[in-house]
């Protein structure tokens, strides 16, 4: 983020890490991970992404799996947030890709924007330039008409490629994430013709795949 914002700004935005980090104890490590989430999705989740880092008795699991267990809990609250974190870190991972922070307006949501590169290490059928995320937690399959929503918003904001991450498909009873798959192809066919590339990821793409610097190649070579 150094790149594109003042000094000033910066040297706030770690001021006030250094503060916030210094009231926890230290005998009660945290994963890193949740302060780079804190740059991007703002100091309304500190509590959220602070309490879900803790260290202890999480085996060695990367974060974003911890994140993925807590999801799959049924008392868990902020399973939207969380969901959003863990896909974010995800992208963040993944050569090529560089998150940028959520946006959200009176108007519409945006969970996160990232911005592709060509990679010598991953090569995805993506066009470099900007594109929107959009997370799915409610576990359902996703309409033809969110599908057109999405790729609407796109199309509003002018980025060449969208990526839908859904918790769908958690049972791997149903390779599709669509409730109408052949028509939700049809749409995601007209949104390419336009130029708009749109991919569908679920839970089966995302999960244990922390450690795969390519995860999201792969995931993105096969999304629906």
């Amino acid at each position: 983020m150094e790149a594109f914002e003042s000094d000033l700004l910066h040297n706030r935005w770690r001021g006030w890490i250094r503060d916030r980090n210094g009231k926890i104890p230290t005998a009660e490590p945290r994963y890193l991970e949740a302060f780079l989430l804190m740059r991007w999705f703002g100091d309304a989740y500190w509590d959220l992404f602070i309490d879900a880092a803790q260290v202890v008795r999480r085996r060695g699991l990367p974060f974003p799996d911890v994140l993925f267990q807590m999801i799959a809990d049924p008392n868990t609250q902020q399973k939207g947030k969380l969901f959003e974190a863990a896909s974010a870190l995800l992208f963040s991972a993944t050569p090529g890709f560089e998150v940028r922070s959520a946006r959200k307006t009176t108007d519409e949501q945006i969970d996160f924007v990232v911005r592709y590169e060509h990679d010598s290490l991953t090569v995805l059928p993506l066009l470099p330039g900007p594109g929107l995320i959009e997370c799915k937690s409610s576990g359902e399959k996703i309409k033809v008409h969110e599908l057109r929503d999405f790729g609407s918003k796109c199309q509003f904001h002018r980025v060449r490629f969208g990526i839908i991450v859904a918790l769908a498909n958690i049972t791997g009873s149903d390779k599709s994430a669509f409730s109408d798959p052949h028509y939700s192809e049809l749409v995601r066919r007209r949104f390419l013709a336009d130029g708009l590339t749109i991919l569908v990821l679920d839970l089966s793409k995302l999960r244990c795949r922390a450690r795969e610097l390519r995860w999201s190649t792969r995931a993105t070579r096969r999304g629906s």
